[in-house]
């Protein structure tokens, strides 16, 4: 289940900054675990 962009969003409110740069790499990590799972999916689409 992907979490929504609106998400981040709101939870980087708060004003500690660390907070916002743990969310931030949180959310990049997330996408590029995405990103990772479709190459693969692609990859082993190719060679179906």
């Amino acid at each position: 289940m992907p979490v929504p962009p609106e998400y981040f969003r709101r939870t980087t409110y708060p004003k500690t900054r660390k907070l916002r740069v743990s969310n931030l790499q949180r959310d990049q990590g997330i996408f590029f675990k995405n990103q990772l799972k479709t190459l693969k999916k692609a990859v082993s689409n190719r060679y179906a």
